[in-house]
């Protein structure tokens, strides 16, 4: 008789034991907000947490990455401005002087284009964050250098492509290059050309103004190739924002709790023990009194 009661003790305690573990897991999935806390509480969905973790954290890096190519493109865009901008004052300023009916100030009109000039040369050589934009894989050397008492003009210029990952084994090109933008340094020559023709007090031949034009129009439809970039990576920019906002959701689903589901696991689970408490104290005190008798 004494075996049987002893052998139900036995089964009691190790069924509080379970409760009390199933309590603690409870309390734990509160306080953490997760149904999975190790491993080993569930290996095959452990195994895709993680894995979904990963995922959502290279993500998250491709979006670094595809922000700092837009920062990049934005301030490529705003020296491009600049640059047609300006490029267009010298335009109007050379229509002026082409017009044989006028007998402008060729010294007003050279020193005004030597202004302009050093405005062109001040956004060819942009800077973001520390790195010229223009210049290629040479983010260090600036593209031009212009000595103003010689008139003499200088360029350490390179075409290398500057690629950013923006998913896994994707590269994108983020630069734009002098030669591309610009068609390297021809259009800087004609200007210093056309100045220093002005500075002798002679008017501009008419080949080195219809090959302005022509530069010209190059620089100006090359430009809209910044803007077409920039909306691919505004692209790829809500396409991986809205990647991992789906990852985050399926996460969500595998790791997180349900709080109010397991606030009543938890009292549920308290009620338990409290009565297995209470039944285990009836019948160890019934046990010992029956061994004392």
């Amino acid at each position: 008789m004494r075996v049987t009661e002893l052998t139900v003790i036995k089964n009691l305690i190790e069924n509080i034991n379970r409760t009390r573990e199933r309590f603690n897991e409870t309390q734990l999935k509160i306080a953490t907000g997760r149904n999975i806390n190790a491993v080993s509480d569930d290996p095959y969905v452990a195994n895709s947490v993680m894995s979904l973790r990963s995922m959502i954290s290279g993500n998250e890096q491709f979006q670094k990455n595809i922000n700092d190519a837009i920062d990049f493109l934005r301030a490529t865009e705003d020296a491009v401005d600049n640059f047609i901008n300006t490029l267009t004052e010298i335009k109007t300023l050379l229509v002026e002087i082409s017009n044989p009916s006028r007998q402008p100030d060729y010294q007003t009109y050279a020193n005004r284009l030597n202004e302009l000039f050093k405005q062109l040369l001040d956004s060819a050589n942009t800077k973001f964050k520390g790195k010229y934009i223009f210049n290629g894989t040479k983010t260090n050397v600036k593209p031009f250098n212009y000595n103003e008492s010689t008139d003499f003009l200088s360029a350490d210029l390179s075409n290398g492509v500057i690629k950013f990952e923006v998913n896994d084994g994707v590269y994108e090109k983020v630069n734009f290059t002098v030669e591309e933008l610009f068609g390297g340094r021809e259009v800087f020559d004609l200007i210093l050309q056309i100045k220093n023709s002005l500075r002798d007090r002679v008017r501009p031949n008419d080949l080195l103004l219809q090959r302005f034009g022509e530069i010209f129009d190059f620089i100006t439809s090359q430009a809209s190739n910044v803007g077409a970039l920039m909306n691919r990576f505004l692209l790829l920019q809500k396409q991986i924002e809205k990647q991992n906002i789906i990852l985050k959701e399926i996460l969500s689903l595998r790791q997180d709790t349900d709080v109010a589901q397991q606030a009543i696991n938890l009292q549920r689970d308290r009620l338990i023990l409290e009565s297995a408490y209470e039944i285990a104290g009836k019948i160890v005190q019934k046990t010992i009194i029956d061994y004392l008798r």
